[in-house]
């Protein structure tokens, strides 16, 4: 087949021109004719490893000998010295034939994508629906790339490593220019057809670019158009290849990033990633006890039904104000975890500086934000996210309650606590084991439930013992009458007592805390059993009530009061009791319906009253 004949650049602006004109539009700019050399389908060709932000040379500048590069303007004197420099020259980006058989190259187009400006009418081509700001270059004179072959394209000197083919030239007035420092692209096409793209710095793609450092997809992986869309799976280059210090490996195969592939005991294998909802945000310990470097953590509930792996796992966290952080796993090693398991992602790995737990990955630097959003990202996909408050105090983590502990459940910041239990690390939590129950749920048997909350009025104060023969001991208690149709539980219930102070007091258990309807119920503090109630009926340490003066008592459940009585100064070893025909929330706001104990009853042996019993009749 004869080869056409091609346009000279006076011809080709005068169809261009014309073809705008045509069309209405404007700006018309100069592209090479990409004729059709290259035999090329899509994923042919990887790009498999960018340097969009090369380090200057200016920064090695030391004396007159060392400054020497090309591209850096010096002037040098015994007392001064000046040094100005930028990245050209320096960029490439490195391509892999992953086909099975050589492939021709010759006038396919590379494309320099960069994100639209405000208010830009630059060329665009199209990347996930959305445009990008695009200049092309078509390869020349380039020949066949070998299969599973890597090359090189920069805008350096042929033959000055790492160079296989430079398009810093502009000729044909082809203005590819520099790579984007920050968020950028790179797209390669075939007669018109895509045949790669790969994205960086923007969401998605692969990370922002670090300055010497080039942007590689993982090693243990070999490059794939498909795997290469994956951000999750490219790192930074960390091998040296010239004099300036520059890092990564162009023309080779990259090194390993743990992220698609990772060491599991001396063996490479996949990384076995996390899908959506398999692991679920269960608990955070955003605000330690003094300096946080370190200290903080996250852990997550495995709900996957075999083991995944944290390589590569990307930790979201987003204050209230909407600011935003971000930090990666990075391990070669494989960071299995177990289903069923808790484990924990923490900002150091050494339990002497985190508090004394064990974490199962580290997403380096750390720092979370007390109370906001907090997500486990994966390239495009978010494994999970939740809504959660800030901690109630410092060296305190916020629990999801066991109740709510799916990937829904943590959307809603209610469904957190703050943690109760002491003693697994230097903190209040449960890094690492289930969490504890929240306020106003208990364990009935086998089921996490609601308790039964009382409503007003259902629960009535009919007897106060605030005044034992010394010492005390642990022996004050009041009673409570079960005015409700229905049992009600105790979880969660506040008592206060107040005079010009006020001390409080929560029943706290894990289990349902049932009363029947009609009983009477005895709270006390921890030696009411020595004094032979029978039965000793305990639900909460209720130590030391006020004595000396008139006090009140009230019963609380989430603020809302339940009932409130008041009583005189107590007479020692004698209860005040309400009279045993008025049991109710208003009856005993009455000071009238009141009187001391004149006998012990129920197996009362520490002086006068009836704990857990009806009342004796008042003189």
């Amino acid at each position: 087949m004869s080869r056409p004949a091609r346009e000279d650049s006076a011809t080709r602006r005068a169809r261009c021109a014309a073809t705008l004109l045509g069309l209405g539009l404007a700006g018309c700019a100069e592209q090479a004719d990409i004729g059709a050399g290259c035999d090329l389908v899509y994923g042919d060709l990887v790009i498999s490893e960018v340097m969009p932000n090369p380090d200057d040379p200016c920064d090695q500048f030391i004396d007159q000998q060392s400054c020497t590069h090309p591209s850096v303007d010096c002037s040098w004197s015994e007392t001064s010295a000046t040094c100005s420099g930028d990245d050209t020259g320096r960029e490439w980006f490195e391509i892999y034939n992953a086909s099975a058989a050589p492939r021709r190259l010759d006038r396919a187009v590379i494309w320099r994508l960069s994100e639209v400006p405000a208010g830009s009418s630059c060329r665009t081509q199209l990347v996930d629906g959305a445009p990008w700001c695009a200049a092309d270059h078509t390869l020349r004179g380039i020949g066949t790339l070998p299969p599973r072959a890597y090359f090189v394209l920069g805008d350096g000197v042929v033959g000055v490593a790492p160079v296989d083919y430079s398009y810093g030239d502009n000729q044909e007035n082809e203005n590819f220019g520099g790579l984007t420092n920050t968020s950028g692209g790179i797209r390669i096409t075939c007669r018109g057809a895509e045949i790669d793209t790969m994205v960086w710095g923007a969401s998605g793609g692969a990370p922002e670019p670090e300055e010497g450092r080039s942007v590689a997809l993982d090693g243990g992986l070999v490059p794939d158009a498909l795997l290469n869309d994956q951000g999750e799976l490219w790192c930074a280059g960390n091998e040296g290849y010239d004099s300036i210090g520059n890092r990564g490996t162009p023309g080779a195969v990259n090194n390993l990033c743990g992220r698609g592939a990772c060491d599991d005991g001396g063996t490479s294998r996949s990384v076995v990633a996390p899908q959506v909802g398999e692991l679920v945000i269960s608990e955070v310990f955003a605000n330690p006890a003094g300096a946080d470097a370190g200290l903080e953590w996250l852990e997550v509930r495995v709900t996957a039904a075999a083991p995944v792996d944290l390589n590569g796992l990307t930790v979201r966290t987003v204050s209230s104000g909407g600011t935003t952080r971000r930090y990666t796993i990075d391990s070669l090693s494989c960071l299995s975890v177990a289903p069923g398991s808790y484990a924990l992602i923490g900002a150091s790995a050494d339990p002497l500086t985190n508090g004394g737990v064990t974490v199962a990955a580290v997403a380096e630097g750390l720092t979370l934000y007390d109370g906001g959003t907090l997500a486990l990202e994966r390239g495009r996909a978010v494994i999970d996210e939740a809504q959660f408050p800030a901690a109630s105090a410092e060296g305190t983590s916020t629990s999801l309650s066991p109740r709510f502990l799916s990937a829904s459940g943590n959307d809603d910041p209610t469904n957190f606590c703050p943690a109760t239990t002491s003693g697994l690390f230097a903190g209040t939590g449960t890094p690492g084991t289930a969490n504890d129950v929240c306020p106003g749920d208990c364990w009935d048997g086998p089921t996490l439930r609601p308790a039964l909350r009382p409503a007003a009025g259902e629960l009535v104060i009919t007897e106060v013992y605030a005044r034992p023969s010394s010492p005390e001991n642990g022996r004050d208690w009041l009673e409570l009458y079960v005015a409700g149709a229905q049992a009600v539980e105790l979880n969660g219930l506040e008592i206060v007592n107040t005079t010009s102070t006020t001390r409080r007091w929560t029943l706290a258990s894990d289990n349902c805390l049932s009363v029947a309807p009609g009983s009477f119920v005895l709270l006390g503090g921890s030696g009411v059993a020595a004094e032979g109630v029978t039965p000793a009926v305990v639900f909460g340490a209720v130590d030391s009530m006020l004595n000396g003066s008139a006090a009140t008592l009230a019963l609380r459940v989430d603020g809302a009061t339940i009932d409130e009585m008041a009583y005189p100064a107590a007479t020692t070893s004698t209860s005040w009791q309400l009279r045993p025909e008025i049991l109710t929330a208003a009856g005993n706001d009455e000071s009238g319906n009141w009187c001391l104990a004149t006998a012990a009853g129920n197996g009362f042996t520490g002086g006068l009253g009836s704990p857990g019993a009806a009342n004796g009749v008042c003189p």
